[in-house]
């Protein structure tokens, strides 16, 4: 009876954990011309086993007494062995995952650029080894017109991947200068938000740049922005510093942010990672209509450190460790999860020894730019229980393929800078290609049901930045005025020196836009005509009282303003930007000097005043003898 109840737990165990037979563990040709054999793993006891492997498959496992006390009795840790199918291949999931060669990104982005194909412009903050820029092109619907990094390898390979220029330094450009992408995706410096770095957060000496990111983005201004950091920032400071970005950014825009757990989406690592979305609230009720993409994987169909593995004989010396490493109790394979088999020491030890060893069984651990974090026994001749002598790391090849890269992403580093240390630091420091791609499209479905147009190829209109638009500006009043435009004019001029003369349009000719500051208006109201300038805008139910009757207001919004010094008054910038609460009102007139009206928009002060906390003073221009009002 006890054998019968142990040999239905065991058929049990094994469909609960391994409902496909064609998961495999090793190195090889394929399954088809290898000889199957047997691995027993030895767990602690059939009843834990069960209940533990039950409820990790989300399953509820019920044994009436009789079995319940049969297994008790049963106290051998030996007994409960499982028995797996195993085959000298590795499971090959890169063609499920649609593996892209960087030859393959490389000729989309120059295609795109060729062709008359219309897409999305892109650009890509510290854009590292590449990763996300690769996932953004291969949407085939997103073009990168811009990068920056501060490693030169890094910009190189940047350059050459997307063929588009990039920056240098995110923190020395000017965001408001620069071409206003449709998508900017950034991933900034994480040593210190993860648990082998300092845990300083903004505190740290590079920390202050994914807290310094969001004033960025709000100044450049895209439609949708894509952060990612390591999960582990939600625990620096209580997640202060993660708080600090999604509140900057809510002023504009609606945001959404996961920590997803990437073997999900294919990901053969331990990594998790905290995606954060931001989407224009210009959009409307598109805004929020994003989706995060859905698992791929389960407990039942999972990755595995096996399936990028190379053959024993392909691993460098270097990467090989002679090191007798004491074996741990015998545990169960979980998916999804590091299996970790032996431990030299509690800490984590040196990059060069780490002090985990963890089977192949499991999932990869998390790539540590040092290649440390872990190491693994041999892939083809080490039987677990066995004695642990011999180990190995993970090597280049391993290292790109953990990334969800394909195997022609290892020449194309080697082109740029030939040091391992080099390609661990790309792809430890990336999004792996599998999750970026899945997010990437995500964003494109958001933007084409909320048809955002297209600004890249062929009658397509760039978006202009916030400086262009200062630049035309001055232009077009140069052209019609002298003076007393002369001062305005030159300040304008000086903060637009940086603007991108390719992204002007020469049939866009705005002028500098009067507008009466009024002590007794509530709000701020401005004209139809610049409605073009403004942001995060909604229906307003608002009825504005003026002398001449009642007037219907039409949306609420923000707007940006460039406010000009023309006194030059010392200690205050020459230009600033000021971004501002208005309401659009058609045909609000008010009174000119020659009894005519005009229309021109009403500043609110009180507004200013009470929300911004300004102080204004007014003068008589008759009391300072300078012939204007100053304000």
């Amino acid at each position: 009876m006890i054998e019968g109840i142990l040999n239905a737990t065991q058929a049990l165990l094994t469909s609960l954990t391994y409902p496909d037979s064609s998961t495999v563990m090793g190195a090889g040709s394929s399954p088809a011309e290898s000889e199957a054999k047997l691995l027993l793993l030895p767990t602690r006891s059939a009843e834990k086993l069960a209940k533990e492997l039950a409820s990790s498959a989300k399953e509820r496992l019920t044994l009436d007494r009789t079995a319940k006390k049969a297994l008790r009795d049963l106290t051998t840790e030996w007994l409960g062995a499982r028995v797996i199918p195993m085959v000298n291949e590795t499971v090959d999931k890169r063609s499920e995952a649609a593996w892209q060669t960087v030859e393959q990104t490389k000729s989309e982005t120059l295609q795109a650029r060729d062709s008359s194909q219309q897409k999305w412009s892109a650009a890509d903050l510290s854009c590292g080894g590449g990763l996300l820029t690769q996932a953004c092109i291969a949407t085939g619907k997103i073009q990168m017109i811009f990068g920056t990094e501060i490693n030169p390898d890094k910009a190189k390979m940047f350059e050459d991947l997307a063929a588009a220029p990039c920056l240098g330094d995110t923190f020395k450009q000017s965001p408001e200068s620069l071409r206003r992408p449709v998508i900017l995706v950034s991933g900034q410096e994480c040593t210190d938000y993860c648990r082998q770095g300092s845990q300083q957060g903004a505190q740290g000496k590079s920390g202050w740049m994914f807290t310094a990111q969001a004033e960025w983005i709000l100044k450049n201004a895209p439609i949708v922005a894509l952060l990612e950091m390591v999960a582990n920032a939600t625990k620096i400071h209580d997640g202060e510093e993660v708080r600090h970005v999604v509140n900057k950014l809510e002023t504009r825009y609606v945001v959404s942010y996961e920590i997803l757990e990437l073997w999900q989406y294919g990901n053969p690592t331990a990594r998790t990672r905290l995606f954060i979305v931001a989407i224009s609230k210009e959009l409307g009720s598109h805004a929020y209509s994003f989706k995060w993409p859905e698992p791929i994987f389960n407990f039942s169909r999972y990755p595995t450190a096996s399936d990028i593995a190379v053959h024993d004989s392909e691993v460098p010396s270097k990467y090989w460790l002679e090191h007798d490493t004491p074996l741990l109790q015998p545990s169960f394979v979980r998916p999804g999860k590091l299996h970790k088999i032996a431990q030299i020491s509690p800490a984590m030890g040196h990059s060069s020894l780490p002090h985990a060893v963890y089977s192949w069984h499991g999932l990869l651990n998390t790539q540590q730019r040092s290649n440390g974090g872990g190491r693994r026994p041999p892939i083809e001749d080490y039987t677990p229980g066995q004695p642990i002598t011999r180990t190995r790391l993970i090597t280049p090849i391993e290292a790109t393929r953990s990334a969800n890269c394909s195997d022609s992403y290892l020449p194309f580093v080697r082109e740029h800078n030939s040091s391992d240390k080099f390609l661990f630091d790309c792809v430890a420091g990336g999004v792996p290609l599998d999750i970026g791609k899945l997010m990437m499209n995500s964003i494109c479905d958001l933007l084409e049901k909320a048809a955002v147009p297209y600004d890249c190829g062929p009658n397509c209109q760039p978006r202009r930045s916030r400086a262009s638009r200062a630049w035309s500006t001055a232009l077009a009043v140069r052209k019609a005025h002298k003076d007393p435009y002369d001062r305005v004019v030159n300040l304008l001029e000086r903060i637009a020196s940086k603007a991108d003369a390719h992204n002007l349009e020469d049939s866009f000719t705005p002028r500098i836009h009067s507008i009466l500051a009024d002590t007794g208006a509530s709000e701020t109201f401005i004209t139809p005509q610049l409605a073009r300038f403004m942001w995060d805008t909604v229906p307003s139910n608002l009825t504005v009282a003026t002398a001449s009757g009642n007037v219907k207001a039409d949306v609420s919004g923000k707007i940006a303003l460039y406010v000009c010094n023309t006194i030059a008054a010392p200690g205050i910038p020459l230009m600033q930007n000021f971004d501002m609460d208005a309401t659009i009102v058609p045909k609000l007139q008010t009174a000119g000097k020659v009894g005519k009206f005009n229309d021109v928009g009403l500043l609110g002060l009180e507004h200013v005043f009470a929300k911004h906390g300004f102080d204004i003073i007014m003068r008589n221009p008759d009391n300072h003898g300078k012939g204007k009002c100053q304000c």
